[in-house]
């Protein structure tokens, strides 16, 4: 999940010159597919050319 998130996020950059603004954004331009009931994504933007500040939680880890 990491590495695709961080992917989406590299190629919008290099597609588009700045950071998704949101997680909602990497899901409707770079087809970015999870499964929401397993996994917490909190995105927060720091600024359109700073790299947004990403935590992955998988609710299912250590069930």
């Amino acid at each position: 999940m990491e590495t695709a998130v961080s992917r989406g996020i590299a190629h919008c950059y290099a597609i588009e010159g700045a950071y998704p603004e949101s997680l909602q954004y990497l899901e409707a331009h770079y087809g970015l597919i999870y499964d929401k009931d397993r996994f917490f994504i909190d995105y927060q933007i720091l600024g359109s050319n700073i790299m947004p500040d990403v935590t992955i939680i998988d609710k299912e880890d250590g069930q």
